[in-house]
């Protein structure tokens, strides 16, 4: 029900439903919503946990070559002489955790790509690089994990959202043909096509168009202004 729920929603990596206690539960809270000083005593922990956790991961930096190293030679870092942090390695991929950990083997997965599916990311895990990483509770690694895999692509997502709100109030080409911005669906030609909509804002909030249409609209639109003015 909750990926039903967020089908359409704008940004929904950002709605996860492993998340939803750390962006809602105060919101909640000040509705009058959430009244359990137990629910927000544990939220505090959980929250203060987590941040240890990253402190930990931020304070362990080395050079790509000691990586490479620490790694056993199995992974190549670029070597750009930047300092990386293990959250950093982790973001990137190079250290993996056991997010089933604890649990029992995932179903419908054949016996011989368990460990594969167990893991996330690849390299050694983490605890074999920092130590200390085992005597942070499961379920806080498991977390810290999962923000930082998806670290990247919720960077991307926010610069997204700051680009459309710059944009919202461009007005679109009144001879605009939507069948030609090859990333839309046939829906949203159709619908941008009847509604004819007059600037990026109006188009956004047409039933059925998604983020991911208006970006690819407003690329479009760019490109062929560039054209035009060169």
């Amino acid at each position: 029900p909750y990926r039903v729920f967020t089908a359409r929603s704008e940004y929904r990596l950002s709605s996860r439903a492993n998340n939803a206690d750390l962006r809602l539960t105060r919101r909640a809270a000040a509705l009058g919503l959430v009244r359990d000083s137990a629910r927000l005593a544990r939220l505090d922990t959980v929250e203060a946990d987590m941040a240890h956790a990253q402190a930990m991961l931020e304070q362990v930096v080395h050079l790509p070559h000691i990586w490479e190293a620490q790694m056993g030679g199995s992974r190549r870092v670029v070597r750009d002489g930047v300092r990386k942090s293990a959250l950093d390695m982790i973001r990137k991929g190079f250290l993996s955790e056991d997010l089933w950990a604890g649990a029992r083997d995932p179903e419908n997965v054949p016996p011989e790509h368990i460990p594969k599916a167990r893991k996330l990311a690849g390299g050694p895990e983490i605890s074999a690089i920092v130590p200390a990483w085992a005597d942070v509770p499961l379920d806080i690694r498991q977390r810290v994990v999962t923000e930082a895999m998806y670290h990247g692509h919720l960077r991307q997502l926010s610069a997204e959202a700051n680009t459309f709100k710059r944009e919202e109030s461009m007005r679109l080409p009144a001879d605009i043909d939507y069948s030609k911005v090859r990333v839309l669906s046939h829906e949203e030609v159709d619908k941008l096509s009847i509604v004819r909509p007059d600037t990026f804002g109006a188009a956004k909030r047409i039933d059925g168009i998604t983020p991911g249409g208006i970006l690819a609209l407003l690329k479009y639109v760019r490109q062929n202004r560039a054209a035009q003015s060169a």
